[in-house]
């Protein structure tokens, strides 16, 4: 009895430490729905503040593993330094499209992918609801990690750059 507990053993234990750094694929079709909270901005002095992204509420759907459409509403606001924030207007992204491409060892980490949303003005891109209306460029970029067996992405809006594309937030994007 012995023999066999040890073999039983060994083997969960093979079982287990083989999949544990085990991340599932981005998804190759389906849509998700995410919400994405950015901070609020810390010692800001001139106040009203506006016009900031607060939450960013949408769907990622995929048509292939690397790429697919975004559409999202954002929500800006603006900032008081003796109150809650105020709802300032929302801007609306329809049909834009986005690529996902693997993560490096010089740009990230095994199992995680950038996304890039880039929409030129056109009339699919972003437009916010109190004029002026007409359609502007917007790029957008985030970290992302599949987990929860691929029902979950997680995303980390970045940029390529010092003050490029969006402000720093986080949030999931679920199936």
């Amino acid at each position: 009895m012995g023999i066999k507990m040890k073999k039983l053993f060994t083997s969960l234990i093979f079982f287990v430490t083989s999949s544990v750094f085990a991340l599932p694929a981005m998804p190759s079709s389906g849509s998700c729905a995410f919400l994405i909270t950015q901070p609020v901005p810390l010692g800001i002095t001139n106040f009203p503040f506006k016009g900031t992204g607060y939450n960013f509420m949408g769907t990622l759907t995929f048509n292939n593993a690397s790429s697919g459409m975004m559409d999202l509403i954002v929500v800006n606001v603006t900032y008081n330094n003796q109150d809650s924030p105020y709802y300032e207007h929302s801007a609306i992204l329809n049909n834009a499209p986005f690529t996902i491409t693997p993560m490096t060892a010089s740009n990230g980490f095994s199992g995680g992918y950038l996304l890039k949303v880039t929409q030129g003005s056109t009339t699919t891109s972003l437009i916010t609801s109190t004029p002026p209306t007409t359609p502007s460029k917007i790029e957008l970029f985030a970290n992302i990690v599949p987990v929860n067996d691929g029902k979950s992405i997680l995303m980390q809006l970045t940029a390529t750059k010092v003050g490029g594309g969006t402000a720093p937030g986080s949030g999931v994007c679920q199936f």
